[in-house]
């Protein structure tokens, strides 16, 4: 049986190319700060040779959607059966669609009041980002 623990993310801080670094979480009463690995497959950590490149040494979370091989000594999440099906099927279509901007035709199922909001936190986001700079 495989181990259950409790997962939350404390702060994001910096989101970069695969693995997401700057991750601040807690499982169960434990805080880690380090990064997360995401994968299709577990065994992939391992086809990918991440065991041997001290890159990875600091990851804190496996992010994947099937948990066919665990990585020694790192907390795994399996994605599988946590989705619901229909989020699977919407993504799968935007994949497949030949647009340009494969969610143009879901901006039209947007709120009026979500969409204005989101746009306020990206303005929010980018005044942020150049104030850091």
């Amino acid at each position: 049986m495989a181990a259950s623990f409790r997962f939350l993310i404390l702060e994001n801080t910096i989101q970069t190319e695969v693995p997401i670094s700057g991750m601040q979480s807690k499982i169960d009463d434990i805080i880690l700060i380090g990064n997360i690995e995401l994968h299709i497959y577990a065994s992939d950590w391992k086809l990918h040779k991440h065991e041997q490149d001290k890159k990875y040494n600091n990851v804190i979370l496996h992010v994947v959607f099937f948990n066919d091989e665990p990585v020694l000594n790192l907390p795994t999440l399996e994605l599988n059966g946590r989705i619901p099906a229909v989020l699977l099927d919407k993504y799968e279509a935007m994949m497949l669609s030949q647009k340009s901007l494969i969610c143009e035709n879901l901006v039209d199922t947007i709120d009026e009041f979500t969409f204005k909001n989101w746009k306020e936190r990206l303005v929010i986001r980018r005044m942020e980002s150049q104030r850091k700079s």
